[in-house]
């Protein structure tokens, strides 16, 4: 148990060590691979639930973590919230048939054929976004292509999908930065760990019925 010294700590609100103006904040490959990779075994659950019902939902996802721990060694790390570190994302997306063989009895060919599409293009994605080389011309162009279609078969096959920030910050604005810079994962991500801080303090400050609406009242600021 925490002492009363430091349970007294614990109501203290730290403040970030230093502010960054947004513009100046790049796109970083940990937190967009986290957002991609999370976001399509989500999906993949939420497809068994339309599909069938919550408790078989809930059924598959025990499913899916045991498979995904015995062929991919994957498990939520009690350090990162039981969250999934950057490792184990990449890890999902190599074992990614293990997702698609599950959904084989549950959704209609069809369906299955969407999560295998999602999958594939993500995987163009996720190659270019964790380079740490400089990109060619070439590349530049096709992975601006990829992300317009993940944005837009995400868009047509999962109607109910939410795009988070991480997800919005990827397919909108990633391209763009590879485009003036060469590459993605040579920046680091201190600009952007910092700006969040700022943005946990004052997001209360901007009431907004979408978390993204919240970020975009703060930094019109």
């Amino acid at each position: 148990m925490p002492k009363g010294i430091q349970l007294e700590h614990l109501s203290i609100e730290r403040r970030p060590l230093f502010v960054i103006y947004p513009r100046q904040i790049v796109v970083t490959p940990l937190h967009a691979t986290q957002g991609g990779t999370s976001r399509l075994p989500r999906l993949a659950i939420e497809s068994v639930i339309v599909a069938h019902t919550p408790a078989k939902g809930d059924v598959f996802a025990a499913e899916l973590a045991q498979k995904l721990y015995q062929e991919g060694a994957v498990v939520p790390v009690p350090y990162h919230g039981e969250l999934l570190i950057c490792r184990d994302c990449h890890k999902i997306a190599e074992k990614n048939d293990v997702v698609c063989r599950l959904l084989e009895s549950l959704l209609p060919p069809t369906k299955l054929a969407a999560h295998q599409r999602a999958w594939q293009l993500w995987n163009e994605v996720r190659g270019v976004l964790n380079r740490g080389v400089v990109a060619t011309e070439a590349e530049m162009s096709h992975f601006w292509l990829d992300t317009v279609a993940v944005a837009t078969h995400l868009n047509t096959s999962f109607p109910w999908l939410y795009v988070s920030p991480k997800l919005h910050t990827l397919l909108c604005h990633a391209a763009d930065f590879l485009k003036l810079f060469g590459s993605i994962f040579l920046y680091g991500k201190q600009g952007l760990k910092a700006w969040h801080g700022t943005y946990n303090h004052a997001r209360d400050r901007y009431p907004a019925p979408v978390e993204a609406e919240r970020a975009l009242g703060l930094s019109e600021q």
